[in-house]
């Protein structure tokens, strides 16, 4: 009883764990019967092979996926000492539990693909990227009172793309010369600090194998979304900082080898405002929607009902239009000089429908039912009588 308890709380696992993948044209997930079979969903004509050691209390080191050309993909640890294994591992850190556990690998990045002949290999090269971010994790179990909530640390000790090299050419992905403002440091102590190993890409550069003579090369350029100025719960840690950015993408450029530069490919954005991570400024779906005046509360107001009516107060989470669209893409510039503009635009519910002389419906008299985010008046309830002789 003891354990079920346990299992009911969230605190044990009582399902096995699903693995994802996507290389190569191939995606899909799976998962380990009880004789450690990969079973694939859906199912596929692929080859998985694992690498795991027996009592280490450690997690899967390695995966071979073949494909039905023969051609096989290694994920995760390498045979070599010197290089930068491409692993992820992620814990969490909390004012109430501190520190968690670090010894489980979360994303096994692919590190060299085998033609079927095994003649030709391509290989990815990577180099280490440490850093942490805040969140809120919704978990009523140990949460700040009541509220539903509580303010977590990620960490993640990862790596970045560093180069792909084949027998005709190498690929060089080349790091930003200053690390991310929108990111903190890995140090264990749950103190925020600058982070200093974390950084964008700045660059790729492609290159000729003999003589590795350059190309061409893609230029990134970047600037952040900045929330200065919504407030964040009273129980989390007022003073971050790195949660009030955003990076967003400015630019893409393509000069030649010689340092010819073609005009860029320009990216913007929705004016509104995009909140900060910590910001209770979220919808019931967590997308945006510009509140600044929930304080402390993330649980939406809702009616008490068991013997009187009664309200509960608590957030406004209905979705609002136009802040659902903040950090959105509203334009992109081509280098020949054309553009797209794209427009959104909130849901709306019709309720009824005028039916034209040639059989067409048009939707009229649109109203909100509260969660569509839309402009116009919103109603307690929505009666619809419709003959399913209409739309058979």
């Amino acid at each position: 009883l003891v354990q079920y308890d346990r299992f009911q709380s969230g605190e044990f696992d009582s399902e096995p764990d699903l693995f994802f993948f996507n290389f190569g044209g191939y995606s899909g997930k799976f998962y380990f019967n009880d004789d450690r079979t990969p079973m694939l969903l859906p199912e596929q004509d692929i080859k998985i092979e694992y690498s795991y050691t027996e009592g280490s209390a450690k997690s899967i080191q390695a995966f071979v996926i073949t494909t039905p050309d023969g051609v096989k993909y290694y994920f995760g640890v390498t045979p070599s000492t010197t290089d930068v294994d491409p692993v992820e591992y992620t814990k969490v850190f909390t004012s109430q539990s501190g520190l968690g556990w670090d010894q489980v690998i979360s994303s096994w990045y692919l590190n060299k693909v085998v033609s079927a002949d095994g003649n030709n290999t391509i290989t990815l090269n990577y180099r280490a990227s440490n850093y942490s971010y805040y969140t809120i994790s919704t978990s009523v179990a140990g949460s700040t009172g009541a509220r539903g909530y509580k303010q977590v640390r990620n960490y993640v000790n990862g790596v970045e793309l560093d180069n792909i090299t084949s027998a005709n050419g190498q690929v060089n992905f080349v790091a930003a010369d200053t690390p991310r403002d929108d990111l903190s440091s890995d140090n264990p102590n749950g103190i925020e600090a600058v982070n200093t190993t974390a950084k964008a890409l700045a660059r790729v550069d492609i290159l000729q194998r003999s003589g590795l003579v350059l190309l061409k090369s893609f230029n990134f350029a970047y600037d952040y979304f900045i929330d200065n100025t919504t407030p964040i719960a009273s129980s989390f840690n007022t003073n971050l900082v790195t949660d009030k950015k955003r990076l967003k993408l400015l630019s893409i450029q393509e000069k030649s080898g010689t340092g010819i530069a073609n005009p860029p490919y320009r990216f913007d954005y929705f004016s509104e405002l995009v909140p900060r991570r910590m910001s209770f400024a979220q919808d019931h779906w967590g997308f945006i929607n510009g509140v600044t005046t929930n304080g402390d509360n993330l649980i939406a107001t809702f009616y008490n009902t068991n013997s009187t009516k009664t309200t509960v107060a608590g957030a406004d989470r209905d979705p609002k239009w136009p802040a659902m669209r903040g950090g959105t893409l509203s334009k992109i510039t081509f280098p020949t000089g054309g553009y797209n503009v794209y427009e959104f635009e909130p849901n709306q519910v019709y309720t009824s429908t005028i039916t034209g002389t040639n059989g067409t419906r048009t939707s009229v008299n649109s109203i909100s039912v509260g969660y569509d985010g839309g402009q116009t008046t919103k109603t307690a309830s929505v009666v619809v009588a419709i003959d399913y002789h209409q739309y058979a």
